[in-house]
């Protein structure tokens, strides 16, 4: 915009300089025939004149662009001068008065112009957003909020008892004597967590319990929100109510004790009075939720007080549910670490069986050992800690349960998948704490080192191929990953432990690298799913002797292909199933017999 406007005042400058030097050129023209008595014809001088001044003016405008201007208005009169003085022989000169009147209208419309421009952007300025004006106006209203707000802040101090806690009454008291004339200040409305403010300047200001204060803006004015606190029965625990003054709510959830809420806040609009329900857990942490037994000093069972050195929550036996006194209501489980003064380190058989268990489950450091079957059926858990000192978890101690992420702080536990059989949405591993011993890669756990795969969650999905550094593939590592439809386990493997890939229940193909000489017992106990497999191992062909060796791998198999350069065959393939022109290359072809 400003070189817009700078180039219309140049412009305009120069109309006014070619006005200026036609008037010099006819004053001159006159002199040059009255004193030397020569004339010029009209033709000549006009053709001469309008060819010059085209070119002289074209330059002009170019000299607007450079920068040039000056030099070039220069040339202009110098041109004009040759040309009058050069022809001064010739016959009586034309006079440039016709030019002059229409380049002064032009003149005058630019300078028009470039003055409503001017203006507009003088307005623009004053007014607008970002106007000075504007600008002003909210700088002058930040300075009175901050100044209501020192006021409140000094009425909430004077205000308070000697307790800490704030005292309406002190605080209307205080804000009679600090509020100036004109501006007084009330308040108008209060709840459990807070009190308004509203000045006369129609301002209002938020406080908390903790003195903490906010100017509200948008007030569309006094609502009443009513909290009811449920339990997972619906059942009414406790009601509270709020005021809001706008058409927005954001309150922390009301503290019951002995209940833990869904959610920390609670938020949403509000555009007239309204009721809203949120749900809350019951927390099992003490006796009065909870069933604790004694333990002796060999993890027995014991009543004798002077017996007990610990203790286990749960009494032992196979009912399920026995370690709580109310398991139909939604609860949160917070383990004590003692009761009695003695250290809880056990939780028992069947203890939460389906029991409703929400939000995350958290085993602390002082348990040691999670008994079989503890939690199963536990629905409602969203994730899983495993402490750092938990040494065994019992078989499916986490079976049929629904969380999706598990952290092992353990540094001492054998893993073991099939304790979380049977929960499709176990996804997610990670550690914390004991990065030296373990790692995670693509939500499989591994030994540091890599070479030993630990634990492949249940809900994972597709093709599973092992990496080639892994050596060892470990105790049920894979146990009931039902959603893996095929497996490679790579050059690199030489072994694999007990049910590796036990239950595995989609696992129709498999292949295995040509480095494997063991398969642990049960390691394809898959249920009748595996049909094909491919078998570059020399060792492993060799060995399958019979239905049930190479843990189970030829059990239910189809088709087999063995790499062609193997020259010993089991001789349950041999036996049980026939050779075929092979489809794969390099690879020999044996089906199953009918």
């Amino acid at each position: 915009m400003q070189k817009l406007i700078s180039g219309i005042i140049e412009m305009n400058d120069i109309l006014t300089i070619h006005n200026s030097t036609h008037k010099k050129y006819y004053n001159l023209i006159t002199n040059i025939e009255k004193t030397q008595g020569i004339s010029y014809t009209k033709t000549e001088i006009k053709e001469k004149e309008e060819t010059q001044m085209k070119k002289v003016e074209a330059e002009t405008f170019v000299g607007v662009h450079t920068g040039n201007l000056i030099n070039k208005t220069k040339e202009y009169r110098d041109y004009k001068s040759m040309f009058y003085l050069e022809n001064s022989n010739k016959t009586q000169g034309y006079s440039l008065f016709c030019m002059e009147k229409g380049i002064t209208l032009i003149a005058l419309v630019i300078t028009i112009i470039v003055l409503l421009i001017l203006a507009g952007i003088t307005i623009a300025t004053l007014t607008g957003e970002n106007g000075i004006l504007t600008q002003v106006n909210k700088a002058s209203e930040t300075t009175e909020i901050g100044e209501e707000k020192e006021i409140i802040e000094l009425s909430v101090i004077q205000s308070k008892k000697n307790n800490g806690n704030i005292d309406q009454t002190e605080v209307q008291r205080a804000l009679n004597e600090n509020c100036k004339e004109g501006n007084r200040a009330s308040i108008i409305a209060s709840d459990i967590e807070t009190f308004f403010v509203k000045f006369e300047s129609n301002r209002y200001y938020e406080v908390n319990r903790n003195g903490n204060i906010e100017y509200i803006e948008n007030v569309t004015g006094e609502k009443i929100l009513t909290v009811q606190c449920v339990n997972s029965k619906n059942e009414i625990l406790a009601e509270y109510k709020y005021t809001t003054l706008t058409d927005n709510y954001s309150k922390f959830s009301p503290t019951i004790e002995g209940y833990e809420a869904q959610n920390e806040k609670i938020e949403g609009e509000i555009t007239k009075d309204t009721i809203i329900k949120v749900e809350y857990y019951l927390i099992l942490q003490d006796d009065t939720t909870l069933v604790f037994t004694g333990l002796d000093a060999n993890g027995n069972i014991t009543t004798n007080e002077n017996e007990i050195v610990s203790y286990m929550i749960g009494d032992g036996s196979t009912t399920g549910g026995n370690g709580v006194k109310e398991k139909s209501i939604k609860s949160v489980l917070k383990i004590p670490e003692k009761y009695k003064g003695k250290t809880v380190t056990n939780l028992g058989q069947y203890a939460f069986y389906s029991c409703n268990i929400a939000k995350e489950l958290i085993i602390p450091d002082n348990i040691k050992h999670i008994k079989y079957a503890c939690f199963v059926w536990a629905r409602n858990i969203e994730s899983v800690v495993i402490g750092q000192n938990v040494i065994s978890i019992g078989d499916r101690a986490f079976q049929n349960t629904n969380f999706k992420t598990i952290t092992f702080k353990t540094r001492n536990y054998k893993f073991d998948a099939s304790i979380f059989s049977g929960n499709s949405n176990f996804v997610e591993i990670r550690i914390e704490g004991n990065e030296d011993l373990y790692k995670v890669e693509d939500n499989i756990l591994y030994s540091k080192d890599g070479e030993k795969l630990l634990l492949c969650p249940y809900g994972r999905i597709g093709e599973l191929i092992i990496p080639n550094k892994v050596k060892i593939i470990g105790y049920c590592a894979c146990h009931s990953c039902s959603k893996i439809t095929s497996l490679v386990i790579g050059d690199s493997v030489v072994s694999t432990e007990y049910g590796a890939f036990s239950g595995m229940s989609s696992l129709s193909q498999v292949t295995i690298g040509r480095n494997v000489t063991s398969i642990g017992m049960n390691t394809f106990n898959v249920d009748g799913a595996l049909k094909n497999v491919i078998i570059d191992s020399p060792t492993i062909a060799k060995n399958i002797t019979s239905q049930t060796s190479c843990g189970k791998l030829a059990y239910y198999l189809e088709c087999i292909y063995i790499k062609d350069n193997i020259t010993e065959i089991g001789n349950y393939i041999t036996e049980n199933y026939a050779e075929v022109i092979s489809d794969k290359d390099g690879y020999l072809k044996y089906i199953k017999n009918v």
